[in-house]
Order: C-alpha cells, then structure tokens, then sequence
C-alpha cells in the first residue's frame, strides 16, 4: 500500500548545529521546535517546557466523553478549500523551521570565521574578511525567505479562522507569491498558474474497475457491539464491531514488518441519537509516532475518495494527541469523525477508494483495499 505525503518544497537539511542540551525554540508564527544536541529537530505539538538540564516536560491530557463535546460553528469554508490551505500551511511550517535553523547555522560559522580572522596575519585577514562578507549576505537572503515563510502561515491562518470572502482567489493569490519568493518548480508554477484552488478535474467512468489487488482480504461479518441507550447522553446508540480499514508500511521499513504493518487502521461505525460517527483507530508501531505524525486536531476533515472520483468529508469532533500503550511501546490514534447522514447513505452504497487524513505534519493519503467494508458497517448498522 502508498501513502502520497502533498508537499511543494521539502529542504533538507545537510548540517549540524552543536547544541549542549535540548533546546526549545519558537518561530514567528510560533511554532515549538525542540532541537536535539545532534542537530535533528522535532515540532512539539503540546504545551511543553524544559527543566534546567535540558529535560522535556510534557503536559497531561484530559480524558473526556468523545460524542458529548459541543461544536463550535464552524468557518464558512469548504472542505476543499480547508484541505488547500492546510496543506500549504503545513508546507510554509517546514520551511520555517529549516529557514530558522539555517540562520542560526550561518550565523554560528559567521562567529567563527571571526573569531579566526583575529587570530591570522593582516595578510590573511582580508581573504577570511570576504568569507565573513558573503556569510553575512548569506544570513540575510536566510532571514528574508524565514520572515516571509512566516508571514504567508499568518495570512494563511486568518483565511482558516477569520469570515472571508473570495477564498479561492486570495488562497490563489498566496500561492502564486509563494512560487515566486521560494522558487518552486516551473512544473509548480504552471499547475498554480492553471486551476484555481477548488477547481478539480473529475472523472466519472460509466464503469468501474476494481485493481485485483484491491477488495476485501476477509469476508465481512455484521455483528453489533452495542445495541442500546447510552449510559452518559441518555440517546439510544448503535455500534458495528471494528475492522481493519487500511495498513501501510514505508518501503524502507518493510524488511522489519515481514508479517504485519508498521502502521494500521481499524474503523468502527457509531450512531448516537441522530448523529453518525466513523472512529478511525490508528495504531504506529513506534513511540515515537507524535513526533513523526504530530496529531490530529479538532475541527480538520477527513477524506474518503470513491472509486468513481466523488467525495465526501467528517469532521474531526475531537484533538487525537496520540497515546503511548505502556506494554508494547506503540503509539495509539483514536480519531472520531462525524458525518451528515447524506454522506452515510453514500457511503453505504458506494466503494471507497482511499483515505486522506490530515495530520499536524501534514497531509496523507492512504490506499484503501477493504474497498466495501465501510459500506457492510453501514448496512450492518441500519439493519433491525
């Protein structure tokens, strides 16, 4: 199985910063980015702080009833829209913290260089004087394109929680700058150039093909694992047993997971009252999944694509912090998604092609090959 990570620009980084202890910095748009003593670096997506050695102090967390949290109403934005401006402000949030962290490498070679050049002959002085020159002009093209990373998160930002009108052009607009003061790809610019943000080229084939690869590995067996009133909101609740939706395992990780998957995804189907709720379980195989993955925060939508190139979008009704399962080490996700009942009654009668889930690191897209399992949990739910 694929997972297509959307990114404009990734930079690399090729370099060390020497750091005696953990160090939390903040960026402009405030990002917390914790930097290691080796140079790596990780984005704490938890109110955190560090003790006087260096150590990281993590906040708790709270445990509360995932189907009684009230909703605050929402942007009026689309779905598609929001998945657009995300993405890109996930991209802008990587560039960021490389173009920070780039400065604050420069800037430590620059006091080097000058610490040295008093140390030499006058003779030599002048060659390391045009060094520490161009390390200077180096630091300033670095601070220029760290500022306006950070001024496009915040413009991005009040398109995600201000009333705008014109979405699609200001979102438009944005990008069109961004491929300029970055340099992105004239392959990027030409798709930016092209389209506006929502509009998408869609397809819909009179028939349908499904892959051999894809289709249910099991047979899918209804079966209700509450059937009732709901102890805490007094309505009744119904809801089919989970099954394993989707798995993915990065290529270079396969020779490790020979027989299971580094990442897996159960989904189980929940009505409460009127409500309708797809709970994706996501369990990575890692404890350190938070700081690859992040989160999933609340109010972000997820994805699920049909074979025959419709849509349909839920909401995340509460944060997924990710939880740590003390014996085994592995980090668990329990995202909770409400649906309209227009978009169940889709799902009950058509096949799902993939999922897209938007993570605080950014967005991913994930094969589905059960292709017809959530629409049996639909029609095991409705039945009796």
């Amino acid at each position: 199985m694929k997972v297509r990570l959307v990114f404009l620009l990734f930079i690399s980084l090729s370099w060390n910063i020497k750091v005696s202890a953990q160090q939390l910095l903040t960026t402009k748009s405030g990002q917390k980015v914790l930097l290691q003593n080796d140079g790596s670096w990780t984005v704490e997506n938890k109110d955190v702080v560090l003790n006087e050695n260096g150590e990281l102090i993590a906040s708790s967390s709270t445990s509360v009833n995932v189907f009684e949290i009230p909703q605050e109403e929402s942007i009026k934005i689309t779905p598609a829209q929001k998945e657009d401006i995300t993405t890109l402000k996930s991209e802008l949030e990587q560039m960021e913290i490389e173009y920070l962290l780039k400065v604050l490498k420069s800037q430590e070679v620059k006091s080097a260089l000058q610490d040295s050049k008093k140390m030499l002959p006058e003779a030599e002085q002048e060659k390391l004087a045009l060094r520490i020159s161009n390390k200077s002009a180096t630091i300033k093209e670095q601070k220029k394109l760290y500022e306006n990373a950070s001024k496009y998160i915040g413009k991005l930002k009040d398109l995600l929680s201000k009333s705008n009108k014109n979405v699609d052009k200001k979102l438009l607009s944005i990008q069109k700058e961004v491929a300029e003061k970055f340099a992105l790809t004239p392959e990027v610019n030409a798709q930016v150039a092209a389209q506006s943000v929502t509009e998408r080229v869609k397809s819909y084939p009179t028939t349908i093909t499904i892959s051999e690869s894809k289709g249910p590995k099991q047979p899918y067996e209804c079966e209700l694992t509450f059937d009732g009133k709901d102890s805490v909101s007094g309505k009744n609740k119904r809801e089919v047993k989970g099954v394993n939706l989707f798995s993915f395992t990065q290529e270079k990780l396969k020779p490790y997971f020979k027989e299971d998957d580094f990442l897996n995804c159960e989904s189980v189907l929940t009505k409460v009252g009127k409500n309708y709720y797809v709970t994706l379980n996501i369990t990575v195989k890692s404890k350190d999944a938070t700081r690859t993955y992040g989160m999933v925060k609340d109010d972000e939508e997820v994805r699920i694509e049909f074979i025959d190139g419709t849509k349909i979008y839920g909401t995340n009704i509460l944060q997924a912090p990710g939880e740590i399962e003390a014996y085994t080490g592995h980090t668990l996700y329990s995202i909770v998604y409400k649906f309209d009942k227009d978009e169940i009654d889709m799902l009950g009668k058509k096949l799902v092609d993939n999922i897209g889930i938007l993570w605080s690191s950014g967005f991913e897209e994930y094969d589905v090959y059960n292709v017809d399992f959530l629409k049996q949990q639909v029609n095991c739910l409705k039945k009796g």
